[in-house]
């Protein structure tokens, strides 16, 4: 998959958007499986 990104050439924006979509309910289940949540950023109480 080192060229999943490259939407200009083939097989195009389309099939590579579809790809994609095809690829969320799996990571959907990756995420929810996790015992911490996502997306919480941590911040140290002091830089001291």
């Amino acid at each position: 998959m080192p060229y999943r990104w490259n939407v200009y050439g083939p097989p195009g924006p389309v099939e590579k958007h579809k790809w994609l979509m095809e690829r969320v309910p799996e990571e959907i289940k990756i995420v929810e499986s996790l015992e911490e949540p996502f997306n919480i950023l941590r911040l140290r109480e002091s830089l001291g």
